[in-house]
Formats: structure tokens, sequence, C-alpha cells
């Protein structure tokens, strides 16, 4: 059960595959065997793992951050956010500027020289905590 506890939260979709059959086809699934401390899950159990906690979307803001992966072709990323020159969280991200597929494009600059830099985005939250970024821009600096 502490499998089923820890990755439900994340929702993966395994953990709600397993759980699929129960009010439809079962009104139980046991999970191990009975000499090993097998457990059942329920429908209530379903009901929580199948919930859906809404996101929040804050303002859009500027971030320092240190770009560690980069797909190209999906635009997606992870980043670590930069504080004080120490990296606190690294979170998935998107981007969202068009100029992310034009060869040279400052983020895939950032990312091969592994240099910090500041970018527009809003934050996605889940649970109160920050989950994703959602890059638009490169932050100029003020003239």
């Amino acid at each position: 059960m502490e499998m089923v506890e820890r990755v439900a939260p994340s929702h993966h979709a395994s953990t709600k595959l397993l759980v699929h059959p129960i009010g439809q086809s079962a009104s139980t699934i046991q999970i191990g065997h009975v000499s090993s401390g097998a457990f059942k899950v329920t429908d209530a159990d379903r009901q929580e793992i199948d919930r859906v906690e809404p996101v929040e979307i804050g303002d859009e803001r500027v971030l320092r951050v240190l770009i560690t992966e980069l797909d190209l072709v999906t635009k997606s990323c992870k980043v670590s956010i930069v504080d004080d020159e120490k990296s606190i969280k690294r979170v998935p991200g998107h981007i969202t500027d068009p100029q992310i597929p034009l060869p040279g494009n400052p983020y895939s600059r950032a990312f091969d020289s592994q240099l910090a830099m500041d970018v527009k985005c809003k934050p996605q939250y889940a649970e109160g905590e920050l989950d994703r970024l959602f890059i638009s821009d490169v932050a100029r600096a003020a003239a």
C-alpha cells in the first residue's frame, strides 16, 4: 500500500490503469499474495487515486534559470531555478517562444554554454508546489 500511496499522488498512468476495473468489472483488487501481506484496493481507494487536484497558474514573472535539458522538437525542457547563484529546484518547462526552433536561438545557446538566463514565464503550481514553468520569452535588460 505504501507504493500505491507514493505513486498515486503523482497521477502515474500505471496506477490509474491498475485501479480502473474497480467499480466496473470488480469491486476490489488484491495486490500481492496473502502469505506476504496482500492488501485490497477498494472503490474508495480508486476514487482517491483518480482524484484530480486543480492546478494554479501564477502571474507572469521573470526568473533566472539554468536549462539542464532541452528538446527542440517538443519545445520541452527542464530548468533549475537559480537564486543567488545557487540552483534551487529542477522543474519541467515548456517553451512557447516562437524563436525556439530557429538555429542558434537564445535557449539552445544558454543550454550549450550552461549559463543561466533570465526568462519571462508563468509558473504552474500543483498542491501548492511549483510544478512546471511556461516560458514565453527571454527577459531583456531594461534600457
